[in-house]
């Protein structure tokens, strides 16, 4: 029976993958993905790059779960990849390999789901053509040589709008499969995906508008649609129990993202400004002329719902609007890892152009070769102009706030494990220093006095890397108990100082 089987896989291996044209492409896509990101995480890593604020929250949570090290929780940053990071590091992994592991390898697997949900949704040229665009994106690139969850929960993300397409064609056809599985599965990776990143609720709200728009009211007596939600539902019951036991409130995760509608801020219209960030010039242009293609579908929206149509169209230009509103309206404010997953979503569209392209090139007696030229050349240009923007972005930032690493460093060597600093880049200085760290980004000169009488810190630090209390200065200047010990600088002759640690005497 083993030996059966055996024979089964190698005959499958040899005869049928390789002579898939589809997988060899695949595969040599997937080879460049990582390949291209191995060497800007090797470059990075020799480099000694420092992590920014938000991966450093991630890397000091993850170590204060494991080691006990003192760190303030966050309720707005879910604890899936804070527990993968403490596991890890309980395994004696360090940054390098906590990096490789939950950004690198998921940033890589991201461009094969791509590839399948483009083969889903429309077929095998746009998820291939989708899969090539992406394996060269800056943004990834960029992103995979950071601790940042965005990837593990695109990935979740993108396997649950899989499988709520397939659960929507299954029953489109009408078919003796069962969508229970697909409702499921779509349930429980739409879970998984808030898990890492509240953001990733975005994508059961776009289901409900599509299928609101597709069936109107008969949502509320399809069985499929209630399998989603509970699945969805109990999926999310570990999370509510976690956040009440941490933060006694289920929804702990909402606090601080009204506050820009409170305190009025404008209205962020630059998150539409992303696609030209994802795309650069040459899958800008082709994502335009996709878009002006969906678009074309409102034209006759009302005969859709008329009919009950499964229209692809609709249902990415749902996903698209459903994105960038919530950043526009509600967050108004945006950085490119905020709304990734429009990116993936960009890049199937832009398959669905070239493949028709493709075809249109191919209907043309002796031409096929030259729609593969041009289509492959587009697709050469597209990662060459990536892989240069990247490249540049990433040695641009690979030194930045190494000051602040060098400075937590200085103190944990400096320092015995009890004792307690004072610095305004919290989760950096908590995760490179390993000791108790406090911000006085919001005390005044008395409360600082008080508290250094009270818990007698040992070192403070001042820096041009975040917004200081404007106090700060003069109050150390005056004051005879803060002795410098170290210093670094922005120049080689030592006359501007980026960060200044002081002793507390």
């Amino acid at each position: 029976m083993e030996e059966q089987r055996e024979v089964k896989i190698t005959n499958w291996f040899i005869k049928t993958f390789w002579q898939n044209k589809i997988n060899l492409i695949l595969l040599l896509i997937i080879m460049a993905t990582l390949l291209v990101r191995i060497f800007f995480f090797m470059a990075t890593t020799d480099a000694g790059q420092t992590s920014w604020w938000d991966s450093a929250e991630y890397l000091s949570q993850g170590t204060h779960y494991a080691t006990g090290v003192p760190y303030a929780e966050n309720p707005q940053r879910p604890p899936a990849f804070q527990y993968m990071i403490a596991g890890f590091i309980m395994l004696g992994l360090n940054e390098s390999w906590i990096i490789f592991l939950l950004s690198l390898i998921p940033s890589v697997l991201l461009v094969w789901l791509v590839f399948i949900l483009g083969r889903s949704i429309f077929n095998e040229k746009v998820g291939l053509i989708a899969a090539a665009f992406l394996s060269f994106s800056w943004n990834l690139i960029f992103w995979s040589n950071r601790a940042q969850p965005d990837f593990l929960t695109i990935c979740f993300q993108v396997l649950a709008i899989y499988y709520f397409w397939e659960m929507l064609k299954i029953k489109e056809k009408d078919t003796s499969i069962s969508v229970t599985k697909q409702a499921i599965l779509a349930g429980i990776y739409s879970a998984l995906a808030f898990y890492f990143k509240i953001s990733a609720i975005l994508v059961p709200l776009a289901f409900f508008l599509y299928i609101l728009i597709k069936d109107k009211l008969k949502i509320f007596i399809k069985k499929e649609y209630w399998i989603y939600g509970f699945s969805l539902f109990a999926s999310m019951v570990p999370y509510f129990i976690w956040a009440y036991y941490k933060f006694h409130s289920i929804l702990a995760f909402s606090t601080g993202y009204s506050n820009n509608i409170i305190i009025d801020l404008p209205f962020g219209w630059s998150a539409i400004t992303y696609f030209r960030v994802f795309g650069l010039n040459a899958m800008f242009l082709v994502f335009i002329i996709g878009f002006i293609l969906i678009l074309k579908s409102l034209l006759y929206i009302d005969l859709i719902i008329k009919k009950n149509e499964l229209d692809v169209r609709v249902f990415l230009l749902t996903l698209i609007i459903t994105l960038v509103c919530f950043f526009i309206f509600y967050i108004r404010q945006i950085e490119d890892r905020w709304i990734l997953l429009l990116l993936p979503i960009m890049a199937i569209v832009c398959g669905i152009v070239l493949d028709k392209l493709y075809t249109w090139i191919s209907d043309h007696d002796g031409w096929k070769w030259i729609g593969i030229i041009l289509i492959g050349g587009l697709l050469l240009y597209s990662s060459y102009e990536q892989f240069n923007y990247g490249n540049a972005i990433i040695y641009n930032k690979m030194t930045s706030y190494g000051d602040v690493k060098l400075a937590g460093e200085w103190m944990k060597a400096n320092t015995q494990a009890n004792d307690i600093v004072l610095s305004i880049s919290y989760p950096q200085t908590v995760y490179y220093s390993q000791r108790h760290v406090e911000t006085y980004s919001i005390w005044n000169e008395t409360y600082l006095t008080q508290y250094i009488d009270s818990n007698h810190p040992k070192f403070l630090t001042i820096s041009i890397y975040e917004p200081h209390p404007s106090w700060i200065y003069a109050y150390i200047e005056n004051n005879t108990r803060f002795v410098p010990v170290m210093g670094y600088f922005q120049d080689v002759q030592k006359t501007k100082p980026s960060l200044i640690i002081y002793k507390i005497d």
